[in-house]
């Protein structure tokens, strides 16, 4: 095991939980070795990415705690959160091309991890938690799975078919189960909370989910790490918004300089980008991304969860979309 490992499983519930049940399942073939020592290569590669600052790794520690619960006791939920977060990210690297080696080896790792993921919830009742929390948990992350598979499906077929043929609403709906779902279910594990606790932190997700897919469009756009949304041809808010609204031969034009863009013409899309701007779409993103805000904040103040978790909960939510506190700032 690397130092880098070492490390973070001693620090880390969490991680010493998923070390230990990647590697004990398999255990008993050779075959199951191999396997496990994928997974603690992907986890080698994952410690660079933690952060002291609140992140959404961190929600259901966060929710649970805010709600009078005990830390320690959620582990086992912050193990199949995280696995499911890297399942996620591999799925989504194959499915825009950006795999870092053979799709089908990274596929079936990741199904691996999702696997790790249902197993780690078993380990709840050893915690201190209710036996029947287990099946109760599994249950709903299996659905809101299966709705970010659906949202999934329809925003890769939706890109293939072209932006046009999705209006904002639809984007909003495709974000809400892509990224939503998953956060709500993050969001509201709480063993004994009442419904409307659970209600709020569900909210407090979702919402959350929302904005940063928002977030994810506003920067794939205008402040890309790499090749930006236009050039790769991903389904984006701002243009589901600005064919929306278009017409005539302004829209042509748009249409246009989407297709060159994504054949690599970095002038048509700096147009495409400049065309946006004029037809509002930035203004559009911060006032959608600007709704998504004061739900989520509405849904955690409302909660009136304990302190420092409930603040943590407020800094995630602020430091998702930095563009709105200029916003939020001319609102207060």
């Amino acid at each position: 095991m690397s130092c880098s490992l070492q490390t973070l499983f001693a620090r880390d519930e969490r991680w010493q939980l998923i070390n230990r049940l990647s590697q004990e399942a398999p255990s008993l073939t050779r075959l199951g070795a191999s396997h496990s020592g994928q997974v603690l290569d992907v986890l080698a590669g994952w410690p660079e990415r933690e952060t002291t600052t609140p992140t959404v790794h961190e929600l259901p520690r966060l929710t649970y705690e805010a709600a009078g619960g005990d830390g320690h006791q959620v582990m086992p939920v912050m193990a199949a959160w995280q696995v499911v977060l890297m399942a996620v990210k591999l799925f989504d690297d194959v499915e825009d091309g950006d795999a870092d080696g053979h799709p089908g080896e990274i596929i079936n790792l990741a199904m691996g991890l999702l696997f790790v993921a249902q197993v780690a919830l078993e380990e709840l009742p050893a915690c201190g938690v209710s036996s029947d929390v287990p099946r109760r948990l599994r249950q709903a992350l299996n659905r809101a799975m299966l709705r970010a598979c659906a949202g999934q499906h329809a925003d890769l077929a939706a890109a293939r078919r072209g932006a046009q043929t999705v209006d904002p609403d639809g984007w909003l709906e495709i974000a809400g189960a892509k990224s939503g779902e998953l956060l709500a279910w993050a969001g509201a594990f709480m063993a004994g909370a009442s419904e409307g606790t659970l209600s709020g932190y569900h909210k407090y997700g979702y919402t959350l989910g929302v904005l940063l897919q928002v977030a994810d469009d506003f920067n794939g756009v205008w402040h890309p790490n790499g090749a930006g949304d236009l050039a790769t041809g991903c389904l984006t808010l701002p243009v589901c918004y600005a064919l929306h609204v278009a017409t005539g031969e302004k829209r042509t034009h748009l249409v246009g300089l989407l297709a060159q863009a994504t054949q690599g013409d970095q002038v048509a899309e700096a147009q495409a980008r400049q065309a946006l701007i004029e037809l509002g779409a930035p203004v559009y993103l911060l006032a959608v991304g600007y709704v998504q805000y004061q739900q989520a904040l509405a849904a955690i103040l409302g909660a009136n969860g304990r302190a420092p978790a409930s603040q943590q909960l407020l800094v995630l939510l602020e430091r998702v979309l930095p563009a709105l506190q200029t916003v939020c700032r001319m609102e207060s």
